[in-house]
């Protein structure tokens, strides 16, 4: 490796120093790619070196003065972890000085990986099953300026990704900005919509965002079905024009149904459906008795749920062997574990489904942190 080549950390890396009561580690997070890399104390103290200021030769020298120990050996072992973060596009080479500043390392005890904020509950469908009955924008929503504040003391206290729900997102005038300042702040960009507002140009500013995923909201292969189930007729022919123009831009879709006793039937087809666009990766889940909907129509049982899940994973072991399907996550919300939902109002739930009265405190009230 040329010695004097200039190492330059990527402007999308977090680094996190994670103590749990096991055990104590490092974790670099690529924001734009969901990628982690688990390197030892020596690796991140080699990355902070990597601000566009120093040479490879430079670095060199620096460890072989710390550690008194043979340059050629120390030469080798810094070229070493220096090509791996190359493979792993950590870092980039130049040829001439170019500064980067090395991001703060935050240290944590239980790690909280992702966040979802809902930033407006003003929505355009009128959803039968709406958990928390959204419709129009709340008189005390949260400032463009609030939640920046909270993006900030986010990324402080080591998230990972901050998904940007509702509502209905996109109807909120400054949505392009919030994304920007959490893309800005070298923090993953999810987006959970009801697709019907992804125009050409909405997914095109998706896409220059490097954004992880998009979660849209979708729930039967029929349109009949959709449509009643959104409460606005044509809504299943829009949202399947937003999920088109997000994959005619390469963007990952992750189809996310809700499933009641108005679909439960259609759960095993939508997933045919799904394999036949091209989706790999979605989310099932339970309607439950909160917010608008009605015990007697929507809501399905425990059991019922179970049987669902049960028909769909029978459908997949025929599908594997015409297509490795994906792997799956995380069957819980994220509760007690790595997620929790801000609303629009900055109330603090500890999970989606929760509805208004299960808050445990507001992020105007207190730091995220205390909560």
């Amino acid at each position: 490796m040329d010695p004097n080549l200039i190492p330059v950390l990527g402007d999308d890396i977090q680094i996190l120093n994670v103590r749990t009561p096991e055990r104590r580690h490092f974790v670099l997070y690529c924001a734009s790619k969901k990628d982690k890399i688990t390197p030892n104390e020596a690796t991140v103290q080699l990355i902070t070196l990597c601000d566009g200021t120093h040479t490879v030769g430079e670095i060199v020298s620096h460890f072989v003065e710390i550690s008194g120990e043979n340059p050629s050996s120390i030469e080798e072992h810094v070229e070493q972890i220096l090509e791996r973060l190359l493979t792993n596009e950590v870092i980039t080479l130049c040829e001439v000085p170019t500064y980067v500043e090395i991001p703060e390392e935050v240290e944590l005890i239980h790690p909280l990986q992702q966040v979802s904020i809902e930033i407006t509950d003003a929505c355009n469908l009128n959803c039968v099953h709406c958990y928390n009955d959204y419709g129009s924008k709340r008189e005390d929503e949260l400032t463009l300026e609030e939640i920046y504040h909270l993006i900030d003391e986010l990324k402080k206290l080591g998230v990972l990704i901050i998904m940007l729900s509702g509502g209905e997102p996109l109807l909120r005038p400054d949505f392009f900005e919030i994304a920007q300042y959490v893309r800005d702040n070298s923090l993953g960009l999810e987006l959970f919509t009801n697709g019907t507002l992804v125009t050409k140009n909405v997914a095109k500013k998706l896409k220059a965002l490097n954004i992880l995923d998009v979660s849209v909201s979708l729930d039967s292969p029929t349109p009949e079905i959709h449509d009643y189930f959104r409460g606005i007729k044509g809504a299943w022919k829009r949202t399947m024009k937003g999920i088109q123009n997000l994959k005619t831009n390469g963007i990952r879709i992750k189809p996310a149904v809700s499933v009641s006793q108005l679909n439960m039937k259609e759960v095993v087809p939508l997933h045919e459906f799904f394999f036949r666009e091209g989706f790999y990766e979605y989310k099932l889940q339970p309607v439950f008795a909160t917010g608008r909907s009605n015990p007697l129509n929507t809501t399905i049982t425990p059991d019922e749920f179970e049987k669902a899940v049960r028909d769909v994973l029978i459908l997949e072991k025929k599908l594997e062997k015409e297509h490795p399907l994906h792997e799956k996550e995380k069957m819980n919300c994220g509760i007690g574990t790595y997620s929790l939902i801000v609303g629009s109002n900055g109330d603090v739930r500890p999970c989606s489904v929760f509805g208004m009265e299960v808050v445990v405190g507001s992020i105007r009230d207190q730091p995220v942190k205390s909560q």
